[in-house]
């Protein structure tokens, strides 16, 4: 199976009139793969497939990777991650099921901390997993997952979905 690219953003620093910053959306077979998620992500991807598959096209995102610190990279994962575990809720659906692996820069990881501490628990449905750790630097923070217990998760995840498209 062919992955398809879908273009969300390609503009830099701040979103305009035609484009939206920095957000691609990679899909293969049911499950989908967010780079980067620029501030407005989630309103891109109900425009480009429809508000009435809005919902279901959050849920089959089962990945978010943040390539760097920089805001036009990553201001929109607090919007979207929120926006995915209220549909979750909504649905009366177990959140183990719909794990999101939010694979990060380790210096992202203090703002999304603060946010879920001080603001909204975004973690119900997510994995924090450092891009350092996948790399094997053994960076870690409290709570966060090894780089063996992060890939055996994401593969086992991806070939479960891979299964369910067959």
């Amino acid at each position: 199976m062919d992955p398809k690219i879908v273009f969300l953003g390609t503009g830099s620093m701040k979103p305009s009139k035609y484009r939206n910053v920095s957000s691609i959306l990679v899909e293969l077979g049911a499950s989908k793969m967010l780079l980067d998620c620029g501030e407005g992500s989630h309103i891109q991807i109900a425009e480009h497939y429809g508000y009435d598959k809005y919902e279901e096209t959050l849920l089959d995102i089962r990945t978010i990777f943040i390539t760097h610190i920089h805001s036009d990279h990553n201001l929109g994962i607090l919007d979207l991650i929120s926006q995915r575990n209220a549909i979750v809720r909504r649905r009366g659906l177990k959140a183990a099921d719909h794990t999101l692996f939010l694979i990060l820069p380790a210096n992202v990881v203090p703002w999304f901390e603060s946010f879920c501490q001080n603001i909204e628990n975004l973690r119900e449905c997510c994995e924090v997993v450092f891009i350092q750790s996948l790399r094997g630097e053994g960076f870690s923070f409290e709570g966060t997952m090894s780089k063996e217990k992060a890939l055996n998760r994401i593969c086992s995840a991806k070939s479960d979905m891979v299964d369910e498209s067959e």
